[in-house]
């Protein structure tokens, strides 16, 4: 079960990293800094402020899952349904903060590594549970079911489908030292930023002016829209770890938590 006030703590500390008004005018102009986030696993942050970004692609990393598996690299391959797209990621994925709130609660290991690995974990725990008078596809199919009933239990009624390897306690050879979240906040110049953030910047300061008295309403729908910067090594002038600790699968109580309590201008949530 999560704890409410870790929960509302994190989010809070969150918040007061929200773009401003004057963030949004410095990228329709495109000049200044500004900071842009990226939420990862908590074990990940200090490497990455140490080390910057690495950049790899789905089918590489899709191998080496497979290979820590034992798994055969056709079975892998038919299931694992991202590495078809054979992607290769030569920047980072940044956003306002309570994007990267969202990244840094959502994965367990960041996007693609949580879904290599949650594909992997199913398909070992077939094979050393076969039942061979059902296919592969029938018997990931029952498992899945099974992690939904599991699922709407009270207290696991913050899982979501992609946990279900967790709901049914199969092994997970990327086991975290660390089971949080963290936030690293990077300092960008507005050019690097401006033609990925303009359209979303001028769009938003146009609502705030026709809702003036509220304008802090679309400020803050704003921080929490999604969207994803990529920048490189080369456009970083400072990366550092600002927030730690944030509870795994905690964005959706967040949302239910901002339903039955008052939030304040900066979309912190006030018991």
């Amino acid at each position: 079960m999560l704890n409410e006030q870790q929960v509302i703590n994190k989010w809070n500390e969150a918040c007061n990293y929200c773009w401003t008004k004057a963030d949004l005018q410095k990228i329709v102009l495109g000049t200044g800094m500004i900071s842009v986030y990226h939420g990862c696993p908590e074990d990940f942050a200090d490497s990455l402020v140490n080390g910057g970004f690495r950049e790899y692609s789905i089918y590489g990393l899709a191998k080496f899952v497979c290979t820590k598996y034992g798994l055969p690299w056709t079975l892998y391959y038919k299931y694992a349904n991202r590495v078809h797209q054979k992607e290769t990621f030569q920047r980072m994925s940044t956003a306002p903060i309570l994007i990267a709130f969202r990244w840094a609660s959502n994965f367990k290991y960041g996007e693609v590594l949580s879904e290599l690995n949650s594909t992997a974990r199913v398909l070992r725990y077939i094979l050393d549970h076969r039942d061979n008078s059902i296919s592969i596809s029938e018997q990931q199919d029952r498992l899945y079911n099974q992690a939904i009933e599991i699922g709407r239990r009270p207290e696991n009624q913050h899982a979501s489908t992609d946990t279900f390897p967790d709901l049914l306690d199969m092994p997970d050879r990327y086991s975290r030292e660390i089971s949080t979240g963290a936030i690293v906040q990077i300092k960008v110049k507005v050019e690097t930023i401006y033609k990925q953030a303009w359209h979303d910047a001028v769009m938003t300061l146009n609502a705030m002016k026709e809702n003036s008295n509220n304008e802090y309403l679309s400020l803050l729908g704003y921080n929490d829209s999604y969207i994803d910067i990529h920048i490189g090594n080369e456009d970083m002038l400072s990366r550092r770890v600002i927030i730690r600790g944030i509870p795994y699968r905690c964005t959706d109580y967040i949302r239910e938590l901002m339903k039955q309590h008052k939030v304040d201008e900066k979309g912190r949530i006030i018991l």
